[in-house]
């Protein structure tokens, strides 16, 4: 399972989520290790095949369009669309 200060971050983010969308409901310490080894699972993907996206167009940095396209490619078709257009809604409200 995943350990160290930015699990401890995204276990605390995530049990912040949980409270927001669904109240007196909390998640076992089991799970959440579950639920957060998940998340550090989909993340590496993403970024290792937007990094090989930015390497195969010879770009150095990875942008937001390798992530898209990381996202369409890794997870199932409708689920990828939701997740990009859900991130992109989540960013727009975050920089203003």
């Amino acid at each position: 399972m995943a350990t160290g200060p930015k699990t401890g971050k995204l276990t605390l983010r995530m049990t912040q989520i949980l409270k927001q969308s669904q109240e007196g409901l909390a998640l076992l310490q089991e799970a959440m290790s579950v639920m957060v080894s998940l998340l550090t699972d989909i993340l590496e993907r993403i970024v290792g095949v937007a990094s090989r996206l930015a390497h195969s167009t010879k770009h150095s940095t990875i942008t937001s369009k390798e992530i898209q396209r990381a996202v369409r490619l890794l997870l199932l078709r409708e689920f990828g669309k939701h997740v990009v257009s859900e991130a992109t809604k989540a960013v727009i409200r975050y920089t203003t």
